[in-house]
């Protein structure tokens, strides 16, 4: 018999390649745009580490900012 725990790694294994297949959601996308808001190499490096630490520190919450949505990562996927 399958467990619970094991159902839902299926299916986050399944979210991870759907999501995979969109740009928007990989990490690469969201630390770019994050990037992109600084308008000095400071703020450019401090957008990307927050970004970098909300992906982190997200848990299983998505967290919206104003640059993209973030979601827990697995494999490099956002």
């Amino acid at each position: 018999m399958e467990s619970l725990s094991d159902r839902m790694m299926a299916v986050m294994d399944d979210m991870d390649a759907l999501l995979s297949t969109r740009s928007e959601f990989m990490l690469g996308t969201c630390i770019g745009a994050a990037r992109r808001l600084g308008t000095t190499p400071y703020e450019k490096d401090l957008y990307k580490y927050n970004a970098r630490s909300i992906i982190t520190f997200g848990g299983s919450d998505i967290v919206t900012t104003n640059f993209c949505v973030i979601m827990p990562i697995k494999n490099g996927v956002v």
